[in-house]
């Protein structure tokens, strides 16, 4: 126990609604409800990344840039596979599949070539991020002008969209220049402050999605 106190002592609200989210998911998940695929695994990953092992990284290493730049590469890859799933019976999908493993491979490269250098790799997850937002914005308008209506109390898919859209929007300009904060102490800190009220909105996308499961009956 004494071990878990600390980084229970840092949370933050990001953190605390994540774990709301999944916690809500798991009771779900045994009432045998339906919800984003695979929800439940990826806000345990994002739980344990963002409670223990960042925490943990920056305590034992002074830094958190690496587990950073893993992070934001499944983040994305996680976001791709939502709206991948959405839209795949659209004849454009599997093309879009084959621009976001080349997307994969451009960020898994950077990685590698960054490994050594305390850098953000914004490029890799800009271009990630805009792909993800450009679904974003094709669910929207299919929602609102294609499809038969349908009731937002049982789509999952519409918080967790709105979450992604004003957390990216809202952080766009902080993420271009997260590598001069990361090197300036006091920019950090203001840095990390203003990124959290991005994050409090992603947090509640996932929360939205999380709680609609108990609309969807399988």
């Amino acid at each position: 126990m004494n071990d878990i106190l600390p980084y229970i002592k840092e949370m933050i609200p990001f953190n605390y609604i994540c774990l709301i989210a999944l916690c809500i998911a798991v009771w779900y998940h045994f009432q045998r409800k339906r919800n984003l695929p695979h929800l439940l695994l990826f806000l345990i990953i994002v739980n344990f990344i963002e409670i223990f092992l960042i925490m943990y990284w920056t305590k034992q290493y002074k830094s958190n840039v690496l587990i950073y730049n893993i992070y934001s590469i499944f983040c994305v890859c996680y976001y791709l596979y939502i709206y991948f799933h959405h839209f795949w019976e659209k004849t454009w999908t599997k093309k879009f599949i084959f621009l976001s493993i080349f997307w994969f491979i451009f960020a898994v490269s950077l990685f590698v070539h960054n490994f050594n250098v305390p850098t953000v790799n914004t490029s890799s997850y800009n271009i990630g991020m805009i792909m993800v937002i450009g679904l974003v914005l094709k669910y929207y308008y299919d929602l609102i002008y294609v499809d038969n209506y349908r009731s937002i109390a049982k789509e999952p898919l519409f918080y967790f969209s709105l979450g992604l859209l004003i957390f990216y929007v809202s952080s766009f300009p902080l993420l271009n220049f997260v590598n001069f904060f990361v090197v300036e102490d006091t920019a950090m800190i203001t840095y990390v402050k203003l990124l959290q009220i991005g994050n409090i909105f992603l947090s509640l996308g996932y929360l939205g999605a999380a709680l609609c499961s108990k609309k969807q009956m399988i």
